[in-house]
């Protein structure tokens, strides 16, 4: 018979070998790339493999079709999971959830003054209210009070200037310029107009300028037709009208290269000159933006986030069927794709939820 003492022997003996053959499970996942396998090891050890937890995400709703997420580590190494309608081998072509913050980005990069006021472009004598008063910083960070176009603007309008024209010219704003904060399209719409201007050059060719190398497959939806991800067709809609506020559209790894790069940047730290207006998430509610961002508090073209406690920089949104999202924290940089099959009545909260789990996953 077995004593007291050498029954709890055995007992301590038998907790060490579970945690050992647990860490050695645990360190065969990061060496191998067979789904079964590591799926069965990781659930032994209490973690699934982000190729799992996408999986349970499509599962878990019957609104997503497919998910997309990928990572970028600080040595540029990248790694993508799918899940759903999509199929992993090809280039999948999606929208970018960071189209203000390349806007922003661009605008930085060419070294243009953010500080003018927008009625060089835009004059007052025209009809364009307050443009003497309102500064390009101010449509980057949305404080200009300029009215939101999506939903309000037709679609039968073909050109970024009427969008504009509809909306802003001879429009009252939502209140005076800089001392509030409401989230607007038209303001990115407005200040990738004024990049070309100044530029001469159009989006695309900026694009190339600057990413050429790095992601060249990115361009500016307009009335060129294209193919999104399967399971990420969009709803019939006029294709010039996403522009320089949501329509950046590339593969999922020039995505992820080109924001990765971009939050690595100088430029990004000048972007994360957060808005010191009225309460962020009273303003935001006021405005209707419910749907396009979660976040704490935006900069110019980029957001702060508190996800898990953790505070992590980058952007969420949604164009069409497609829910992307952009993130970097410590080195990394973070993509995450939603593609659903209908619109969802909390698109906010169900971003919010994909983003936790899987950022959860990812850096934990």
């Amino acid at each position: 018979m077995y004593t007291n003492f050498t029954k709890k022997l055995l007992a301590i003996l038998i907790v060490l070998f579970a945690i050992s053959s647990c860490q050695k499970d645990q360190n065969s996942i990061d060496k191998t790339d067979e789904a079964t396998t590591t799926s069965e090891k990781s659930l032994k050890c209490g973690k699934l493999p982000i190729s799992s937890i996408l999986q349970n995400l499509v599962k878990e709703n019957s609104q997503v079709s497919a998910m997309i997420f990928g990572e970028m580590d600080k040595n540029g190494k990248s790694s993508f999971s799918t899940a759903g309608a999509i199929n992993p081998s090809d280039n999948i072509f999606t929208a970018s959830p960071g189209s203000k913050g390349m806007t922003t980005y661009l605008i930085l990069k060419e070294k243009i003054n953010i500080d003018q006021s927008i009625n060089k472009w835009f004059p007052e004598t025209l009809g364009y209210t307050k443009a003497s008063k309102i500064t390009l910083r101010m449509l980057l960070n949305h404080t200009s009070g300029i009215n939101d176009y999506p939903g309000v603007a037709p679609d039968s309008i073909s050109t970024y200037q009427g969008i504009v024209d509809y909306i802003y010219k001879g429009s009252n704003l939502k209140f005076a310029p800089g001392t509030m904060w409401c989230y607007s399209n038209t303001n990115f719409l407005m200040a990738g107009m004024i990049l070309e201007k100044i530029t001469k050059k159009t989006y695309t060719q900026l694009l190339k300028k600057h990413f050429g190398k790095i992601a060249p497959s990115l361009f500016i939806m307009d009335s060129h037709p294209f193919s999104l991800a399967s399971g990420c067709t969009p709803f019939p809609f006029n294709p010039i009208q996403p522009a320089f506020a949501g329509g950046l559209v590339g593969s999922s790894i020039d995505i992820l290269k080109a924001f990765d790069h971009i939050y690595k940047s100088p430029e990004y730290n000048k972007m994360k000159q957060f808005v010191t207006v009225p309460s962020f998430s009273t303003i935001c509610s006021d405005c209707n933006c419910d749907g396009y961002i979660y976040a704490d508090v935006y900069g110019l073209g980029t957001a702060k986030y508190t996800i898990n406690g953790r505070t992590i920089y980058g952007a969420d949104g949604n164009i069409f069927v497609c829910f992307p999202q952009i993130f970097t924290y410590e080195g990394k940089t973070f993509f995450i794709n939603t593609l659903v099959n209908s619109y969802p009545s909390d698109a906010l909260g169900l971003k919010k939820h994909h983003a936790e789990v899987l950022l959860g996953a990812a850096i934990d």
